[in-house]
């Protein structure tokens, strides 16, 4: 009997638990937004009431596709959920979410988009605040108006702000991804920003501003992997001062990467120049390479700061895959600027008219003192396809190939010949292969051999040498042997 009463209590126990499960979640159609703390749950009606009933590290869950109108502001720690919905802005102006010196997490499976094609950015990051973006969750933007993006990033103060994206982020743009800085941006410091995922724009994946100078405390920018992809302009554009450190991923654009300022040091990765030409990111002159060191050569270069140009490359590929176009393109350089190649493999496009192969440099408008002085054995390193340079003009002064590589390179360089442009006399024949010229290949050809005759070469020799001592010592240990017996 008392076994009995005690198994109808565990039964009991069990229904009042599954009912509590089942019971965390909201049951109105006008609900979109769940908050459970400590098991009890709360249903909201929109996410700006969900957020201002929400306590320090709350988690906010998306209980059904949901659209705001107008920006939410985030000023306290909070998690979003998506939940596998969908969160959809359709504001006209300004931004979706606004982060404030607080640290908004989106993670869980679904999509924060804006709808509107008007000068919006999906998430503004403000000065103190933290931004990380987990799991699945997929960002879009579908503003069209000059410099909108997914992300931006402002910092007026010295408050450390930061922003980071795992690897399964998906984030789509018909303008930019992620900026830095905005037309009134002068100073950005302690920002701290590590790039995952998946990227694809229309405009610059990654851009930070040109009037950004450098300060004691300068944005770092982290791509350690992921795919970043522009459709039509350049991918990464390190316009304004930035310390980016660049190690893998997959770098797509009309230029894979620019440097105007900023020390970007690229120890790997695959960085791809395509053959778009037209959209923004894309400058006059400057065509399509796989890394562009643009110094100031745009026309206003008063908001540029060059001086600060910091390149320095250890490994990774570069690729331009358009006629014309350079691995490494060198554009005006100024004082101060530094530039440094120890590794990687790069590969131009083909001459258009000549259909050759292309060195993998071209120096253009530089300044012949800067280059061969300041940069004097600025490559140590690397594998060039097509040779290191080509007979290039600097300051009305024109230079061999040879007294480019005699100025700028020292070191383990490898230099390629892709095999469609190697000479005849370079090519190594298939009747060539094994004639050694050695005492069993007479002058005339022939093998010195009847046709059923093995060739008596050294291996041969050396085997029958081998053979026979064998047989001298097996005679040998016999003979001991029956000695012994």
């Amino acid at each position: 009997m008392k076994s009995l009463k005690m198994f109808a209590i565990a039964v009991m126990a069990f229904a009042v638990m599954a009912t509590g499960v089942h019971a965390a979640s909201c049951t109105d159609s006008n609900d979109e937004y769940s908050r459970l703390v400590d098991g009890k749950l709360t249903c909201y009606a929109d996410l700006s009431t969900a957020i201002r009933g929400a306590g320090i590290g709350d988690t906010i869950k998306l209980e059904a596709d949901a659209e705001e109108s107008s920006s939410i502001e985030i000023s306290q720690n909070i998690t979003i959920d998506l939940n596998g919905k969908s969160l959809k802005f359709t504001t006209t102006n300004g931004a979706g979410i606004i982060v404030n010196g607080a640290k908004l997490t989106l993670k869980g499976t679904g999509t924060v988009e804006n709808v509107a094609a008007v000068k919006t950015s999906l998430i503004t990051v403000n000065s103190g605040a933290t931004l990380k973006v987990e799991d699945s969750v997929n960002l879009v933007n579908n503003a069209t108006e000059i410099d909108s993006a997914v992300v931006r990033v402002k910092n007026i103060n010295t408050n450390n702000t930061t922003v980071y994206f795992e690897k399964g982020v998906v984030a789509t743009s018909k303008l930019h991804g992620l900026v830095v800085g905005d037309g009134s941006t002068t100073t950005a410091q302690n920002i701290d920003i590590t790039m995952n995922g998946t990227w694809t724009t229309d405009a610059y994946v990654v851009k930070v501003n040109g009037y950004i100078t450098k300060s004691s405390n300068p944005v770092k920018i982290t791509i350690a992997e992921g795919t970043y992809t522009s459709n039509k302009a350049t991918a990464l554009y390190a316009s304004g001062y930035a310390e980016w450190d660049i190690d893998g991923g997959t770098v797509k654009g009309s230029q894979a990467v620019a440097v105007r300022s900023g020390k970007v040091d690229i120890s790997g990765g695959s960085y791809t120049a395509t053959n778009t030409k037209n959209g923004e990111g894309v400058h006059d002159g400057e065509g399509n390479h796989a890394i562009a060191i643009l110094g100031d050569e745009k026309k206003d270069s008063s908001t540029y700061h060059p001086e600060y140009m910091n390149l320095i490359v250890s490994g990774g590929t570069f690729t331009a895959n358009t006629e014309d176009a350079y691995a490494i393109y060198v554009g005006k350089i100024v004082e101060g600027s530094k530039l440094a190649i120890s590794g990687g493999t790069f590969t131009s496009g083909k001459d258009s008219v000549k259909g050759t192969q292309l060195p993998a440099m071209y120096v253009n408008n530089a300044s012949a003192q800067l280059m061969f002085e300041n940069h004097k054995d600025m490559i140590t390193g690397g594998t060039f396809t097509g040779g290191v340079v080509g007979e290039i003009t600097v300051d009305g002064v024109k230079y061999t190939d040879e007294e480019f590589t005699a100025e700028l390179v020292k070191g383990d360089v490898n230099t390629n010949t892709p095999a469609d442009e190697q000479k005849p006399e370079d090519q190594t024949k298939p009747e060539d292969q094994g004639n050694t010229g050695d005492a069993n290949t007479p002058a005339d050809g022939t093998t010195g051999r009847l046709p059923d005759e093995p060739a008596k070469t050294n291996d041969n020799i050396l085997v029958y040498a081998g053979l026979g001592l064998v047989s001298a010592l097996t005679v040998s240990f016999s003979a001991k042997r029956k000695e012994n017996n």
